[in-house]
Parts: structure tokens; C-alpha cells; sequence
């Protein structure tokens, strides 16, 4: 039988290959997958943060350094804006992250940015993290189209993702985009993309405010509480955006005729929802308030 003195080499490499081992799994333990189980709870991320596949997350926009900085922590090296606000390029530059920004609408998401998306995928380090402004309804269409680009994810669970992330149906273009999707071929000659894209003039803006109205008035007509429905989202969305985008402030002379849209817009929404049979005195609240805004603004 062994002395303990002839047993002590065997217990000291026993030890260290012990130690080695445990080495080991917290080396790999720190390299693995952001999108794989929930973050650090002392990690500062951004609201609505979540797990879209093994390189695609998505969420709301970063509101900070110290956001980004958990970004970066949890290993993302790229981050799409698919919002209209110029992205903070330069807090996102402090801790060495790549920003790209390819603003959508509410109203779907076109081939163009969808190209720009598969660009990304092809040519930016990943994980990627995509964000809109809240990180509730383009956010996480876009970061389903960026999956399904990597061949992470299928249009069902493209979906489930929508579902999940309370996507509204009343955005149909946003759910019909993703269900729709179809993959650029490899040879395809795919458009530049950029940190920041110049936010749209108030007068283009404008122009989806009056496409969408015609569309609105055309499902009214029709009797389509449905497509109805679908516009006025829309448009409630579009009065919110105008005002955020443009940063108007207390004091601007069409401040209150825009408040004054958007809330009539909601109550129009909120008027096919609940049957509430006030249809047409939503309609002439939001046309007057129009009416109104054009003069400071449009005339």
C-alpha cells in the first residue's frame, strides 16, 4: 500500500487539474451567447430587451451610456435603428459599437430595408441589437426580418416573436412583411448603409398623413371597421411621430392643433374598438385640426 508521502504528488495534480478544469468553465461560461438565458440583473439594458435568436435581440432604444455599455457587455457589437430619430451614434462610439440606421413606418417594412438589413447581416459583427423607440412594434418586425436574413429563425416563430413583444394587428403591414418575407439571393447588389439617415422633412411626413387619410375614408365608406381600424393606428401614430421627430416644443404655434389630431385619431381607434357609433365626429376633429396645422405650417 502507497505512503502518504508517495500519495502527496497524486493529490497536488489532482488539485490542479481540478482548478484547471474549473478555469476552463468560467472562460467558457463568459464567451457564451448573450440571447441564451436572461441578462445579469446589474446589467443596465434598455426596456423591452429580448431574446430574438443566437445573434439577433431586440428592444427599445438605448437611453444611455450606461444602456449601451450593457449592450456591449452582453457581447453586441452592432446595434439597427429601425426608428426615425437620429440614433445617438456617438454614446454608442464609447463603447466601441457600430450603429446602423434604416428608419421603417408603421405601415410595413419595404424591400429596400429590407435590403439594408441583409447587408448588415452579411457585412456587421454580430450579435446585432435592433430597436425601435419603445421596442414594441417595428423593433421587433425588423429584428424578425434580420433572424430570418440569418437563417436563425422560421416565419412561425417570426410570428410567436410579434406575438410575444405585443405587436399590434392593427399594424398589418408589420405582421404581413414578416409573414412574406423572401430572402435576397446571394449575388444581389444590396444599398449602402449608414449611422445616421437625415430624418424626413415635415412635408414628406405630411404626405403619408394624407395617403393615409384617403385610405381611411375609403374603409369608412366601405364599411370596414377592420382596415378602418388598421388607418386610424396609423394615423394616431403618425400626429405621435410628427411631434416627437420634429421636437416640437411648448410655445410652437401648431402644437396644439398637432395634440389636438392625435388625440382625435386615438378616440377614432378607440371608436371602431368599442362600436362607439362616433365615427363621424372623429373624422371632422381630425380634419379641422389638419386644417388648422396647415396654416402655420403647409401654407
Amino acid at each position: 500500500m502507497p505512503t502518504s508521502s508517495q500519495l502527496a504528488p497524486v493529490a497536488a495534480v489532482i488539485t490542479v487539474i481540478g482548478c484547471l478544469a474549473l478555469l476552463a468553465n468560467l472562460l467558457i461560461g463568459s464567451t457564451a451567447s448573450p440571447t441564451h438565458g436572461y441578462p445579469p440583473p446589474e446589467a443596465s439594458l434598455p426596456d423591452a430587451y429580448r431574446a430574438v435568436s443566437p445573434s439577433i435581440i431586440c428592444g427599445a432604444t438605448p437611453q444611455s451610456v450606461e444602456e449601451f455599455r450593457g449592450l456591449a457587455n452582453q457581447r453586441v457589437h452592432t446595434i439597427v435603428s429601425v426608428d426615425g430619430a437620429p440614433p445617438d451614434v456617438e454614446s454608442a462610439a464609447v463603447v466601441q459599437l457600430r450603429y446602423v440606421h434604416i428608419p421603417i413606418g408603421y405601415d410595413g417594412i419595404p424591400q429596400d430595408a429590407v435590403a439594408r438589413m441583409t447587408r448588415v447581416l452579411r457585412e456587421c459583427e454580430r450579435p446585432i441589437y435592433v430597436h425601435c423607440h419603445h421596442g414594441k412594434h417595428r423593433g421587433p418586425a425588423a429584428a424578425a426580418v434580420c433572424a430570418m436574413i440569418a437563417g436563425e429563425i422560421d416565419p412561425p416563430q417570426a410570428r410567436k416573436l410579434l406575438s410575444d413583444a405585443g405587436t399590434s394587428h392593427d399594424y398589418a403591414g408589420l405582421w404581413r412583411d414578416v409573414q412574406e418575407f423572401t430572402a435576397f439571393p446571394d449575388d444581389a447588389t444590396l444599398p449602402e448603409i449608414s449611422s445616421r439617415v437625415e430624418v424626413e422633412p415635415m412635408t414628406d411626413l405630411m404626405v403619408k398623413v394624407d395617403d393615409c387619410w384617403d385610405k381611411l375614408q375609403i374603409a369608412v365608406q366601405a364599411e370596414n371597421r377592420t382596415q378602418a381600424r388598421e388607418q386610424a393606428s396609423i394615423l394616431e401614430q403618425l400626429f405621435r411621430e410628427s411631434i416627437r421627430l420634429h421636437r416640437v416644443e411648448d410655445g410652437c404655434t401648431w402644437l396644439p392643433t398637432m395634440l389636438d389630431a392625435e388625440h382625435a385619431a386615438t378616440s377614432l381607434r378607440e371608436n371602431f374598438e368599442n362600436d362607439y357609433g362616433e365615427t363621424s365626429r372623429w373624422l371632422n376633429e381630425i380634419e379641422e385640426s389638419c386644417r388648422q396645422c396647415h396654416k402655420y405650417y403647409r401654407n
